[in-house]
């Protein structure tokens, strides 16, 4: 049940360890255990890109075996801050099937000489050459080991010509359009010369006490086939995918549009959810377990990308379509594929895209700078010679390579003002000017500019849970905390009750704060938003005129900092710690406390 697999590239040592039951129980799987093994398994201060890092693939107690439980959380320390933890999710098929496999999880520590791929067969694992799939992309990638390995059913993770050239924000592939991308997890698997991870199980997945599991299971799932009929989110989840997302978010003026400048677009009906639907789309298809079927599977079917299966949702668009001004959708549909195969974070790659578009309007950078690419508002063409530029660290995309924050900083006469990021990681698809619950979850959150992280304490405690599970935070809207906590234990013989569930969330999420800190993090330094959001109002839309007044943002960032039980430094007090059973990062935390 506990059982971690730990590979050391450097050495070829294999070993297979079971984790202290105390330790799993405080931090379940997933993103909270993954808080804790970075903590105690590294050193402070080290790159984020050295070998001796480690690269963890966890699963939790409820994958591979409740509604939606599809989830792997890949955790690491980020190439795309240099000091955050990072942590990215998948679904699809591949988290079950090391599940199956018998393991809560795989850490890969060291660095090879060689390109490899690591194969997990049941208790049988090795490292195979990869040599012949170093440069490729991960859709070819996943293609020839399944064919190498004779089996159409093996799970592969993989990365694409990006994390073999250390793009900070890489992402890890499966599945052609699955994506575990913020934070750069792609670069550490590169770093590693690491290409794919495959793997399969057959092994059983067991309960505790199969009979009340069996019960919460099915209310579970009903809850989750009947959302497409009972709700609104869920009928547009299934119906259309997550990119229809831009019509609502736009009446709200919460687009990124044109790099943030504006959060309102009078194009929005020309990509997404209606306009796919009707040029591309073909069918909805499901990660393993889930009845939803969010994934809006389809094909181009005419122009020059004739042909071409895609695949794309909110978080793969939003920056891209909009925040560029990308009114083609087919052009819209082939970026987030070509973001998939050169295994790319296609929220980070249009942010970056976004933000040197706005340099060449302001002549900051020219057409010389870009290797002759005409980088207007909009350009299909102009981006995807950018994006290879970029992936191949040629020319300006070396420096684009590096994330928005290096690359304002290099190029300097005032390119900061419209980089858009938190503690170095890209703002994801959502502008915030007219909405500070937004633009505080940016500021705040562990990794920098995510708006995963939870736009109240209350959802912020309730995706830490979903990727401790591990399972689709998405399904929040439809089950409970008491109904995950049936199942939780049920399937282990816990006896967590409902107050455990703020604690424990809060005790994952603390810790991620301390190791930030540790890592040279300080709050009232670093969790701070760009200066457009305080100093750029919005132009149009229902919201016009709209900023976030920067006494208003310290006002709201203080009352978070109360509302967690931190200080007003943003510091964990040494009761909260001591109440979350995290007295062992007290010494790190007074020091710092000290010092500032």
């Amino acid at each position: 049940m506990n059982a971690l697999l730990t590979v050391d590239l450097g050495s070829g040592h294999i070993r297979n360890e079971q984790l202290p039951a105390d330790i799993v129980e405080s931090y379940i799987g997933g993103r909270g255990l993954g808080a804790y093994l970075l903590w105690s398994r590294t050193a402070p201060g080290m790159p984020p890109l050295d070998g001796q890092n480690p690269l963890m693939f966890l699963v939790g107690p409820l994958s591979g075996i409740a509604p939606g439980g599809a989830q792997v959380c890949l955790v690491y320390k980020s190439p795309a801050t240099g000091v955050t933890l990072g942590h990215s999710l998948t679904g699809g098929n591949w988290g079950p099937e090391l599940r199956a496999a018998g393991y809560l999880g795989l850490l890969i520590a060291g660095k090879s000489e060689q390109p490899k791929y690591l194969f997990i067969d049941n208790d049988k694992v090795e490292l195979r050459d990869a040599s012949h799939l170093w440069g490729k992309g991960t859709f070819e990638t996943e293609a020839l080991i399944k064919s190498e390995l004779r089996d159409p059913t093996v799970r592969v993770l993989s990365i694409g010509p990006a994390g073999e050239k250390l793009v900070k924000f890489a992402s890890v592939q499966q599945e052609c359009f699955r994506s575990a991308a913020r934070g750069g997890p792609g670069a550490v698997m590169g770093s590693k010369m690491l290409k794919a991870v495959a793997v399969r199980g057959s092994g059983d997945l067991s309960v505790s006490d199969p009979g009340p599991y069996a019960g919460a299971f099915a209310v579970a799932l009903e809850k989750l086939a009947n959302s497409g009929k009972s709700t609104r989110r869920g009928y547009s989840l299934v119906r259309w995918g997550s990119t229809i997302s831009t019509v609502p978010h736009s009446d709200i003026s919460e687009l990124d549009v044109k790099n943030y400048r504006e959060g309102w677009w009078e194009d929005v009906d020309k990509t997404g959810g209606l306009e796919y639907e009707r040029q591309c789309r073909v069918k909805a298809r499901s990660c393993f377990s889930c009845p939803i079927s969010c994934m809006q599977l389809g094909v181009i079917r005419d122009g020059r990308f004739a042909g071409m299966t895609v695949n794309p949702d909110f978080d793969s668009t939003g920056t891209i379509g909009p925040g560029c001004l990308v009114t083609d959708m087919k052009g819209l549909a082939y970026l987030s594929r070509l973001g998939d195969d050169l295994g790319v974070d296609d929220a980070s790659m249009g942010n970056v895209t976004g933000f040197a578009m706005e340099c060449y309007e302001k002549g900051l950078l020219t057409r010389a700078d870009l290797g002759g690419i005409d980088l207007r508002w909009g350009n299909v063409d102009g981006m995807i010679e950018l994006w290879h530029m970029v992936v191949s660290r040629t020319g300006i995309g070396n420096l684009l390579a590096e994330g928005v924050k290096v690359a304002a900083q290099e190029i300097g006469q005032g390119a900061e003002k419209f980089a858009m990021h938190v503690k170095g990681l890209e703002m994801a698809g959502y502008a915030a000017q007219a909405h500070p619950d937004r633009a505080l979850q940016y500021a705040v959150g562990d990794r920098g500019g995510c708006h995963h992280y939870g736009l109240t304490i209350k959802e912020q405690d309730d995706r830490a849970w979903a990727d401790a599970l591990v399972v689709c935070s998405w399904h929040a809207a439809f089950i409970d905390p008491p109904l995950y906590l049936n199942l939780l234990n049920a399937a282990t013989g816990s006896c967590l009750q409902l107050p455990d569930w703020g604690l424990t969330a809060n005790r994952m999420l603390t810790l991620s704060r301390c190791y930030n800190l540790r890592e040279g993090m300080r709050p009232l330094s670093d969790d701070v938003l760009p200066d457009r959001l305080h100093d750029d109002a919005l132009t149009k839309g229902p919201k016009a005129g709209a900023v976030y007044d920067r006494e208003r943002f310290r006002v709201d960032r203080a009352a978070w900092y109360r509302e967690r039980g931190y200080d007003e430094k943003g510091l964990p007090t040494p009761e909260l710690l001591q109440r979350l059973g995290l007295g062992f990062v007290a010494e790190v935390v007074e020091g710092i406390r000290a010092e500032t």
